[in-house]
């Protein structure tokens, strides 16, 4: 396997025939467009990843399990006293 490269174009040739040819210039500027983008927050991520797969249904699964660590968290504190009344 042979290895010839430009500066613009990258050609890999294996016994004669052209595997790939891939423009160099092209993949560094795609490359450099992601990295300049703004990166999204992990909710934004989440919120994202529940469109893409209409996975809507996890939604009250974390509303729940939110929910009951900040009552886990506010056992802990002065709060105590009125938390236990609820239960």
């Amino acid at each position: 396997m042979r290895k010839t490269s430009s500066s613009t174009l990258n050609v890999v040739v294996r016994n004669g025939g052209i595997l790939q040819g891939t423009d160099m210039s092209e993949e560094r500027n795609s490359f450099e467009e992601s990295a300049t983008k703004r990166r999204s927050s992990l909710v934004g991520e989440f919120v994202y990843f529940l469109k893409q797969n209409k996975k809507w249904w996890l939604v009250p699964i974390l509303i729940v399990l939110g929910a009951m660590g900040l009552l886990v968290i506010a056992t802990g504190s002065g709060a105590a006293p009125f938390i236990y009344t609820l239960f």
